[in-house]
């Protein structure tokens, strides 16, 4: 076989993968598009409360591994919304996608820890999932750790630990200042020492991640 003939076959086969890998891009991209649309579809009608609907589209998505579906099918059970109440499912759905590192997903299992709902209740776990969430930028579980932290409830009573995670979430787009009075609070019951610790591991903390 010639060189010419030898090149001219190599930028065919080429050509031809370049065309299967573009197709098979263009396949993902409606795929994904698909699934979106259907997500918007069953949120919407979640929120509108046509849950025959929003049940018909996001179930299979949050079965196929979509976190976000997953937080809403378990909200589904656990109300009783056009399936029969659930706790112990809803805790499965919220689970799966806290395992995905959905964060609002984590500090809702987190609750649900400490709540008993679903699943039997561990300290241990919460402050498990309560501290994924945080990690991961949930305002929320950032204010329910400082607000733990600050009672000793559930956790060992630490305000260095408070004063952090309630400066951190003051830092949060998420959290509006009206549920922040609890800083001003411990920051009372704290030495210049702690004070200057727990500003000091929050400062860490928004460094590490840029916020």
């Amino acid at each position: 076989m010639s060189q010419k003939h030898h090149t001219c076959c190599y930028l065919q086969d080429s050509i031809w993968r370049w065309y299967a890998c573009f197709g098979m891009l263009l396949t993902l991209l409606a795929i994904t598009s698909i699934v979106r649309a259907d997500y918007a579809s069953g949120k919407d009608a979640y929120e509108m409360e046509d849950y025959a609907i929003a049940w018909q589209k996001l179930l299979p998505l949050a079965d196929a591994g979509d976190t976000e579906a997953q937080i809403l099918v378990g909200r589904m059970y656990n109300n009783g919304y056009g399936v029969t109440a659930d706790l112990t499912k809803g805790a499965e759905y919220y689970a799966r996608a806290a395992t995905h590192g959905n964060m609002r997903a984590q500090a809702l299992l987190a609750f649900l820890y400490t709540s008993g709902r679903g699943v039997e209740v561990d300290y241990k776990k919460a402050l498990h999932w309560y501290l994924q969430a945080a990690n991961n930028g949930d305002g929320y579980a950032q204010l329910d750790l400082a607000q733990l932290y600050s009672e000793g409830r559930h956790v060992a009573l630490d305000y260095v630990q408070a004063y952090k995670w309630f400066y951190i979430a003051s830092k949060n787009d998420a959290i509006c200042d009206c549920l922040l009075d609890g800083m001003d609070i411990v920051a009372t019951k704290m030495t210049s020492q702690q004070l200057q610790q727990a500003k000091a591991l929050a400062g860490e903390w928004l460094q590490a991640r840029a916020l």
